[in-house]
C-alpha cells in the first residue's frame, strides 16, 4: 500500500510549475554553470500523483528506491517555500525524529505537486 501523501483540494488536474535547483550531493553545492538560477518544470498535475510521480514522469533526476512508501528517504527534498505544503504526514514525522531532518526538509513520494513551489534536489 501507497504511503499516504499530502494533497491539496482541487479539481482533477491542474498545471503546475515547481522550481528546482539541482544540489551536488555529497557537497550541497549547487550543480551546473547558472549555479544560482532555478529550472522550471512545469505539467499538469493530478490529485493522483505525488511531487516524486511528477517528476519521475518528466524525467526529473531525483532518488528513489522504495516505490514511493516513504521507508527509504531518497526523495528527501529541500523546500524553500515549505508554508505552501500541508503538515508533514506521519511518515514524514517518524523519518523527521529518526534522522533528524530540519522543517524544510521533506520526502517528494509524501507530497503533492503545488504552483509555485521552489527545491533544492540533491542527485
Amino acid at each position: 500500500m501507497r504511503g499516504s501523501f499530502n494533497k491539496i483540494k482541487m479539481g482533477t488536474s491542474k498545471k503546475a510549475e515547481i522550481q528546482v535547483k539541482f544540489l551536488d550531493s555529497k557537497t550541497g553545492n549547487p550543480l551546473g554553470s547558472g549555479q544560482d538560477e532555478y529550472q522550471s518544470v512545469i505539467g499538469e498535475a493530478s490529485q493522483e500523483e505525488s511531487l516524486l510521480d511528477f517528476f519521475v514522469k518528466r524525467s526529473v533526476p531525483i532518488n528513489h528506491s522504495c516505490g514511493g512508501m516513504g521507508t527509504c528517504g531518497t526523495c528527501l527534498i529541500e523546500v524553500e517555500n515549505e508554508e505552501l505544503l500541508q503538515e508533514p504526514n506521519e511518515i514524514e514525522m517518524e523519518l523527521k525524529r529518526d534522522r533528524g531532518l530540519d522543517r524544510h526538509e521533506r520526502l517528494a513520494c509524501q507530497n503533492y505537486p503545488i504552483n509555485k513551489l521552489k527545491i533544492r534536489i540533491r542527485i
